[in-house]
């Protein structure tokens, strides 16, 4: 028995940079930092996309999130935000559920 372990990963997208303004670089690398914190307790699969070094993602990115700002977040292809979306998600306790695919 897999004792309800056989569900798949959830899958955390990360749209981020390395480049643009202080503010910008400081909420891309927040959220990397809280969502790689996140990985260590809750297994998932985190992909980051940073549009500095992949520019054909950022249409992607603009038609799926509806915002040109970095960082944008999805979790199983639901749009989450921006790292204040995330942020508050973590500090009511929702955003681990969603990591786990139970929210």
């Amino acid at each position: 028995s897999t004792w309800g372990y056989s569900r798949k990963m959830v899958l955390v997208k990360l749209y981020t940079t390395e480049l643009g303004t202080l503010q910008t670089q400081k909420s891309c690398e927040r959220a990397k930092w809280l969502l790689e914190l996140k990985n260590k307790q809750i297994p998932f699969t985190l992909e980051v996309i940073r549009l500095d070094m992949e520019l054909e993602k950022r249409a992607e990115m603009e038609v799926l999130s509806g915002k040109k700002t970095l960082p944008q977040i999805f979790i199983d292809n639901v749009y989450i935000g921006d790292f204040q979306a995330l942020e508050e998600l973590n500090e009511v306790g929702d955003l681990d559920a969603k990591l786990k695919g139970i929210a």
